[in-house]
Protein backbone atom coordinates (compact mmCIF):
# COMPACT_ATOMS: atom_id res chain seq x y z
CA UNK A 1 0.00 0.00 0.00
CA UNK A 2 1.43 3.46 -1.03
CA UNK A 3 0.62 5.83 1.37
CA UNK A 4 3.19 9.12 0.65
CA UNK A 5 3.94 9.09 4.55
CA UNK A 6 6.88 10.83 5.59
CA UNK A 7 9.80 8.44 5.03
CA UNK A 8 11.32 6.17 7.47
CA UNK A 9 13.90 7.32 9.51
CA UNK A 10 17.18 5.22 7.65
CA UNK A 11 16.23 6.49 4.18
CA UNK A 12 15.32 9.70 5.22
CA UNK A 13 19.05 9.75 6.52
CA UNK A 14 19.90 8.91 3.32
CA UNK A 15 18.53 11.21 1.08
CA UNK A 16 19.21 14.07 3.41
CA UNK A 17 23.26 12.85 3.04
CA UNK A 18 22.75 13.48 -0.67
CA UNK A 19 23.63 16.57 -3.04
CA UNK A 20 21.31 18.63 -4.89
CA UNK A 21 22.84 17.22 -8.05
CA UNK A 22 22.82 13.60 -6.71
CA UNK A 23 18.87 13.81 -6.11
CA UNK A 24 18.49 15.54 -9.63
CA UNK A 25 20.58 12.47 -11.47
CA UNK A 26 18.28 9.76 -9.29
CA UNK A 27 15.21 11.71 -10.43
CA UNK A 28 15.74 11.24 -13.80
CA UNK A 29 17.65 8.22 -13.88
CA UNK A 30 15.25 5.66 -15.74
CA UNK A 31 13.54 2.66 -13.81
CA UNK A 32 11.58 -0.26 -14.13
CA UNK A 33 9.74 -2.06 -11.00
CA UNK A 34 9.84 -5.91 -12.29
CA UNK A 35 7.57 -7.69 -9.29
CA UNK A 36 5.00 -4.68 -7.84
CA UNK A 37 1.88 -6.58 -6.18
CA UNK A 38 -1.20 -5.48 -7.17
CA UNK A 39 -2.66 -5.21 -3.96
CA UNK A 40 -0.38 -4.11 -2.00
CA UNK A 41 0.94 -0.88 -4.02
CA UNK A 42 -2.69 0.70 -4.32
CA UNK A 43 -2.55 4.41 -3.41
CA UNK A 44 -3.81 4.57 0.90
CA UNK A 45 -6.05 7.80 -0.28
CA UNK A 46 -8.05 5.41 -3.45
CA UNK A 47 -8.20 2.32 -0.65
CA UNK A 48 -9.66 4.52 1.86
CA UNK A 49 -12.02 5.78 -0.83
CA UNK A 50 -13.18 2.31 -1.56
CA UNK A 51 -13.28 1.55 2.30
CA UNK A 52 -15.77 4.58 2.13
CA UNK A 53 -17.86 3.60 -0.53
CA UNK A 54 -18.00 -0.28 1.20
CA UNK A 55 -19.20 1.18 4.76
CA UNK A 56 -21.74 3.27 2.63
CA UNK A 57 -22.91 0.17 0.66
CA UNK A 58 -23.35 -1.40 4.17
CA UNK A 59 -25.21 1.34 5.52
CA UNK A 60 -27.82 1.18 2.78
CA UNK A 61 -28.12 -2.18 3.28
CA UNK A 62 -28.54 -2.79 -0.59
CA UNK A 63 -26.68 -4.42 -3.78
CA UNK A 64 -27.88 -1.96 -6.09
CA UNK A 65 -25.31 0.28 -6.83
CA UNK A 66 -22.95 -2.72 -7.39
CA UNK A 67 -22.46 -2.59 -11.24
CA UNK A 68 -21.25 1.22 -10.84
CA UNK A 69 -17.98 2.76 -11.64
CA UNK A 70 -18.07 4.36 -8.24
CA UNK A 71 -18.94 0.45 -6.65
CA UNK A 72 -17.50 -1.83 -4.18
CA UNK A 73 -18.79 -5.01 -2.99
CA UNK A 74 -20.49 -5.08 0.24
CA UNK A 75 -23.57 -7.23 0.20
CA UNK A 76 -27.35 -6.87 1.75
CA UNK A 77 -27.54 -10.81 2.00
CA UNK A 78 -23.54 -12.40 2.75
CA UNK A 79 -22.56 -12.00 5.90
CA UNK A 80 -19.14 -9.98 6.65
CA UNK A 81 -16.45 -11.11 7.79
CA UNK A 82 -15.18 -9.33 10.93
CA UNK A 83 -11.93 -9.85 10.03
CA UNK A 84 -12.80 -7.80 6.98
CA UNK A 85 -15.08 -5.11 8.77
CA UNK A 86 -11.96 -4.54 11.06
CA UNK A 87 -9.88 -3.81 8.27
CA UNK A 88 -12.10 -1.48 6.57
CA UNK A 89 -12.28 0.08 9.89
CA UNK A 90 -8.78 0.36 9.98
CA UNK A 91 -8.51 1.89 6.57
CA UNK A 92 -11.05 4.67 7.43
CA UNK A 93 -9.44 5.47 10.77
CA UNK A 94 -6.00 5.30 10.00
CA UNK A 95 -3.25 3.38 9.78
CA UNK A 96 -0.14 3.28 11.69
CA UNK A 97 2.01 0.69 9.56
CA UNK A 98 5.76 0.56 10.88
CA UNK A 99 6.32 -2.54 9.92
CA UNK A 100 5.64 -5.18 7.05
CA UNK A 101 3.40 -7.56 9.42
CA UNK A 102 1.37 -4.11 9.89
CA UNK A 103 0.22 -4.59 6.27
CA UNK A 104 -1.34 -8.27 6.35
CA UNK A 105 -4.37 -8.21 8.47
CA UNK A 106 -5.61 -5.20 5.88
CA UNK A 107 -5.30 -8.18 3.11
CA UNK A 108 -8.97 -9.68 3.92
CA UNK A 109 -10.51 -6.36 3.75
CA UNK A 110 -8.33 -5.21 0.39
CA UNK A 111 -9.53 -8.44 -1.70
CA UNK A 112 -13.25 -7.35 -0.24
CA UNK A 113 -13.00 -3.98 -1.70
CA UNK A 114 -11.67 -5.15 -4.94
CA UNK A 115 -13.92 -7.91 -5.29
CA UNK A 116 -15.82 -6.55 -8.54
CA UNK A 117 -14.46 -5.56 -12.12
CA UNK A 118 -15.18 -1.53 -11.65
CA UNK A 119 -13.11 -1.53 -8.14
CA UNK A 120 -10.10 -3.51 -9.93
CA UNK A 121 -10.29 -1.57 -12.50
CA UNK A 122 -9.83 1.55 -10.77
CA UNK A 123 -7.15 0.01 -8.30
CA UNK A 124 -5.08 -1.28 -11.12
CA UNK A 125 -5.26 2.23 -13.05
CA UNK A 126 -4.20 4.09 -9.94
CA UNK A 127 -1.81 1.69 -9.12
CA UNK A 128 -0.44 1.75 -12.78
CA UNK A 129 -0.47 5.81 -12.33
CA UNK A 130 1.33 5.87 -9.02
CA UNK A 131 4.24 4.50 -10.84
CA UNK A 132 4.57 5.90 -14.63
CA UNK A 133 2.74 9.08 -13.97
CA UNK A 134 4.80 11.86 -12.81
CA UNK A 135 4.48 12.46 -9.10
CA UNK A 136 5.82 14.59 -6.38
CA UNK A 137 8.93 13.32 -4.86
CA UNK A 138 8.99 12.56 -0.99
CA UNK A 139 11.77 14.34 0.96
CA UNK A 140 12.41 15.82 4.10
CA UNK A 141 11.53 19.73 4.72
CA UNK A 142 15.19 20.46 5.30
CA UNK A 143 16.28 18.52 2.13
CA UNK A 144 18.48 20.41 -0.68
CA UNK A 145 16.36 22.86 -3.54
CA UNK A 146 16.49 21.14 -6.33
CA UNK A 147 15.39 23.29 -8.65
CA UNK A 148 13.79 25.28 -6.82
CA UNK A 149 11.34 22.41 -5.42
CA UNK A 150 11.67 21.27 -1.75
CA UNK A 151 14.02 18.53 -1.59
CA UNK A 152 14.31 16.14 -4.26
CA UNK A 153 11.60 17.98 -6.56
CA UNK A 154 8.94 16.57 -8.33
CA UNK A 155 7.19 16.05 -11.50
CA UNK A 156 9.19 12.84 -12.28
CA UNK A 157 7.59 9.27 -12.71
CA UNK A 158 9.24 6.44 -9.89
CA UNK A 159 9.60 4.05 -13.12
CA UNK A 160 9.42 4.11 -16.87
CA UNK A 161 8.54 0.53 -16.81
CA UNK A 162 6.25 -1.73 -14.50
CA UNK A 163 5.30 -5.57 -14.71
CA UNK A 164 2.72 -5.88 -12.16
CA UNK A 165 2.34 -8.87 -10.51
CA UNK A 166 -1.19 -10.59 -9.06
CA UNK A 167 -2.65 -13.63 -8.63
CA UNK A 168 -6.35 -14.01 -9.99
CA UNK A 169 -8.86 -14.40 -7.60
CA UNK A 170 -12.84 -15.91 -8.53
CA UNK A 171 -15.45 -14.01 -6.97
CA UNK A 172 -19.47 -13.72 -6.99
CA UNK A 173 -18.92 -10.87 -9.20
CA UNK A 174 -16.70 -12.08 -11.90
CA UNK A 175 -14.04 -15.29 -12.78
CA UNK A 176 -10.51 -15.56 -12.80
CA UNK A 177 -10.71 -14.96 -16.71
CA UNK A 178 -12.61 -11.80 -16.03
CA UNK A 179 -10.09 -10.77 -12.91
CA UNK A 180 -7.01 -11.11 -15.12
CA UNK A 181 -8.94 -9.69 -18.49
CA UNK A 182 -10.00 -6.08 -16.57
CA UNK A 183 -6.14 -6.26 -14.89
CA UNK A 184 -5.12 -6.10 -18.90
CA UNK A 185 -7.08 -4.04 -19.92
CA UNK A 186 -5.84 -1.57 -17.97
CA UNK A 187 -2.60 -2.07 -18.36
CA UNK A 188 -3.01 -2.35 -22.55
CA UNK A 189 -4.39 0.78 -21.99
CA UNK A 190 -0.36 2.09 -21.54
CA UNK A 191 2.30 2.08 -24.31
CA UNK A 192 3.71 -1.68 -24.86
CA UNK A 193 7.17 -0.65 -23.34
CA UNK A 194 5.59 0.68 -20.21
CA UNK A 195 3.58 -2.07 -18.31
CA UNK A 196 2.75 -5.89 -18.45
CA UNK A 197 1.46 -8.87 -16.55
CA UNK A 198 3.10 -11.39 -14.22
CA UNK A 199 0.30 -14.15 -13.24
CA UNK A 200 1.04 -15.50 -9.61
CA UNK A 201 -0.22 -18.86 -8.24
CA UNK A 202 -0.16 -19.44 -4.46
CA UNK A 203 0.82 -22.69 -3.15
CA UNK A 204 -2.11 -22.95 -1.53
CA UNK A 205 -3.68 -23.23 -4.30
CA UNK A 206 -5.35 -26.49 -5.70
CA UNK A 207 -4.23 -28.52 -8.01
CA UNK A 208 -7.24 -27.77 -9.87
CA UNK A 209 -7.33 -24.28 -9.50
CA UNK A 210 -3.38 -24.33 -9.83
CA UNK A 211 -3.93 -25.68 -13.62
CA UNK A 212 -6.89 -23.37 -14.47
CA UNK A 213 -4.25 -20.12 -13.56
CA UNK A 214 -2.34 -21.32 -15.70
CA UNK A 215 -4.27 -22.42 -18.42
CA UNK A 216 -5.34 -18.87 -18.53
CA UNK A 217 -2.45 -17.21 -18.31
CA UNK A 218 -0.70 -19.46 -21.40
CA UNK A 219 -3.90 -18.89 -23.26
CA UNK A 220 -4.05 -15.22 -22.76
CA UNK A 221 -0.53 -15.27 -23.92
CA UNK A 222 -1.75 -17.30 -26.98
CA UNK A 223 -4.57 -14.20 -27.66
CA UNK A 224 -1.50 -11.50 -27.74
CA UNK A 225 -2.39 -10.09 -24.33
CA UNK A 226 0.91 -9.04 -22.42
CA UNK A 227 1.01 -11.40 -19.79
CA UNK A 228 4.79 -11.97 -19.54
CA UNK A 229 5.31 -14.50 -16.99
CA UNK A 230 3.88 -16.61 -14.13
CA UNK A 231 5.01 -16.77 -10.25
CA UNK A 232 5.18 -19.01 -7.71
CA UNK A 233 4.07 -17.33 -4.33
CA UNK A 234 3.09 -17.92 -1.32
CA UNK A 235 4.28 -20.07 2.37
CA UNK A 236 7.14 -22.06 1.05
CA UNK A 237 6.25 -24.58 3.88
CA UNK A 238 3.38 -25.03 1.74
CA UNK A 239 4.22 -27.65 -0.75
CA UNK A 240 3.87 -27.14 -4.13
CA UNK A 241 6.00 -30.02 -5.60
CA UNK A 242 5.19 -33.71 -6.81
CA UNK A 243 1.42 -34.31 -7.77
CA UNK A 244 1.23 -30.13 -7.81
CA UNK A 245 4.52 -29.28 -10.02
CA UNK A 246 3.33 -31.01 -13.53
CA UNK A 247 0.55 -27.69 -13.75
CA UNK A 248 3.28 -25.62 -14.05
CA UNK A 249 4.22 -27.35 -17.65
CA UNK A 250 1.91 -25.34 -19.70
CA UNK A 251 4.13 -21.89 -18.86
CA UNK A 252 6.86 -23.77 -20.06
CA UNK A 253 5.43 -24.07 -23.97
CA UNK A 254 3.54 -20.56 -23.71
CA UNK A 255 5.85 -18.83 -26.43
CA UNK A 256 3.51 -18.76 -29.28
CA UNK A 257 4.43 -17.91 -32.89
CA UNK A 258 7.74 -16.10 -32.27
CA UNK A 259 7.09 -14.34 -29.38
CA UNK A 260 10.03 -14.46 -26.51
CA UNK A 261 10.20 -16.38 -23.99
CA UNK A 262 8.84 -15.88 -20.69
CA UNK A 263 9.66 -16.21 -16.89
CA UNK A 264 8.86 -18.55 -14.60
CA UNK A 265 9.40 -17.64 -10.86
CA UNK A 266 9.08 -18.76 -7.53
CA UNK A 267 9.20 -16.70 -4.65
CA UNK A 268 9.51 -17.98 -0.81
CA UNK A 269 8.49 -16.02 2.40
CA UNK A 270 9.32 -17.10 5.40
CA UNK A 271 7.84 -16.43 8.80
Amino acid sequence: MSSGAPLAPPPDAALRALSPSQLAFLERLPKAELHAHLNGSIPLPLLQQLAREYTASLATGSDGAMTTSTSTAASATAPVAAEVLAGVQRLQTGLDLDTIDDCFPLFPAIYALTSTPASLKRVTRGVLSHFLDPQPTPAPASAPQVDGRGGGGGGWAAVKYIELRTTPRATPHMSRRAYLETVLDEIEARAPDAAALIVSLDRRMTPEVAREVLELAVQLRREGRRVVGVDLCGDPKVCFCNKQSHVLWPARVAPHRGRGGWAIGAKSIEE
